[in-house]
């Protein structure tokens, strides 16, 4: 029961394949601890974003993808004399099709973006679960579903935010909810080649990348991640109270 907190920070393979190893018994404790840890994190204030009792968690029971996940890191510690260092962080498509084939093969790079992904064209994770809720696909029943995920972070080295740099430029100083809308709905204002090398792989000596508040870790390679939990639950009010993932970002940044 000692693996049962989900912020914990796995700090070497061992502890992976410990972690992963459990027992049917203790995994099905660790449910609880996502339910909690979620329930926590979609809070704006004192405001409960979801209806607590609709919420429900799997374990991934592909015996095939945990392998898959360590080969890959053994071979990326290898090359890169380094140590992996993993976190929990969740995960969610707009899109179903993508969504259920994450849960049954695995993450891949195939669906990176080439336009809506600010810090490259890698795969995003969200420190918090209010962030992936509101780019979350809803089921045929209604639920959001997403996934918390066991990601090997390495070292994150931390970049500049492609849109809102972008934003300043054409822009200037403008207000925040200018800079929230349009953040939302003008994506092309990224103007950035993410087909180019620098957009497809971390910052040099890093594993992932993330922004100025770790909003989102990005990372490059799609083994880096294993879909461990799929979570799904209803919104209240239909969803229209999350706030906005980037408001603080956006907040900063003025007078720049």
């Amino acid at each position: 029961q000692h693996l049962a907190p989900m912020d914990v920070i796995l700090t070497d393979l061992a502890a992976v394949k410990r972690f992963c190893s459990v027992e049917e018994e203790i995994f099905a404790l660790l449910i609880d601890h996502v339910k909690g840890r979620l329930k926590e994190e979609m809070k704006d204030g004192e405001q409960h974003l979801l209806d607590a009792e609709t919420i429900t968690v799997e374990i991934n029971g592909n015996q095939n993808l945990f392998p898959r996940f360590i080969s890959g890191l053994f071979r990326e510690a290898k090359a890169e004399h380094s140590e992996p260092c993993f976190r929990f962080l969740w995960h969610a498509t707009y899109n179903k099709a993508a969504s259920l084939k994450i849960w049954t093969d695995g993450f891949t790079n195939t669906f990176a973006s080439m336009m809506f992904n600010v810090y490259g064209a890698g795969l995003y994770f969200a420190t918090d679960a209010k962030l992936s809720a509101k780019y979350a696909h809803r089921t045929d029943e209604g639920d959001v579903e997403m996934f918390l995920a066991l990601v090997s972070i390495g070292r994150v080295g931390v970049r500049e935010h492609l849109i809102l740099q972008s934003m300043e430029e054409s822009f200037g100083r403008v207000s925040e909810d200018e800079r929230n809308n349009a953040f939302e709905d003008s994506m092309y204002l990224l103007g950035a080649d993410l087909r180019s090398h620098v957009h497809r792989n971390p910052p040099e000596g890093c594993q992932s990348a993330t922004g100025p508040h770790m909003t989102e870790v990005v990372i490059y390679k799609h083994d880096y991640a294993l879909p461990l939990f799929r979570v799904k639950f209803r919104l209240s009010n239909d969803g229209k109270d999350l706030p906005c993932p980037y408001a603080r970002d956006t907040a900063c940044r003025q007078g720049r």
